[in-house]
């Protein structure tokens, strides 16, 4: 998928593509991701704790993914959906530059494709407290709901943060509700 992003350094098309688990794509996935100390709400201490929060084993004893994972350009950002039922999942990203600006129309693309592609009735999105007002502000203009508050939910730097609940409905992209 591609999608055309209104960057603070003008239009840049970025590419949003399936990850698959090989090595190399999960090691390069890792270097990217281990410059933040939790990444969706868990720990990243080491290679160990992130393959275990994407990949669990089957009963057969084989490697079997926890979730789906897709990919922005070269390892700039991922998104991420677990928790799947056939109504509804979570989903999380990561821009591993740090950068929002621009990229909510790239979100909200993930979206649309997550509603046509599997049917869900909605998705949900938990953002700790700690992740500070930007990155609230980001998920809202991205079309997603403030739900509710979930308190003392998320550990980081030695205590309790709470986390809130957005949730975003097929309706909400199309009827331009968000900010």
């Amino acid at each position: 998928m591609k999608v055309i992003c209104k960057e603070p350094e003008g239009e840049v098309e970025r590419t949003v593509w399936p990850f698959s688990f090989t090595r190399e794509n999960t090691l390069k996935l890792y270097e990217k991701a281990k410059q933040f100390p939790v990444l969706f709400g868990r720990p990243l201490n080491n290679l160990e704790d992130f393959t275990s929060f994407f990949i669990t084993q089957n009963l057969s004893g084989d490697a079997e993914p926890m979730g789906l994972i897709w990919i922005v350009d070269d390892f700039v950002g991922m998104f991420y959906v677990n928790d799947i039922t056939d109504t509804e999942a979570n989903v999380h990203y990561s821009f591993f530059d740090r950068r929002h600006k621009g990229r909510d129309g790239l979100v909200r693309a993930m979206a649309q494709r997550l509603f046509d592609d599997y049917k869900f009735v909605r998705l949900n999105a938990y953002i700790p407290t700690y992740a500070g007002l930007r990155v609230r502000l980001f998920v809202e203009k991205c079309g997603f709901r403030l739900e509710g508050r979930k308190r003392k939910s998320a550990w980081w730097k030695d205590r309790w943060f709470d986390t809130h609940l957005f949730g975003l409905l097929p309706e909400d992209l199309k009827d331009g509700s968000y900010n």
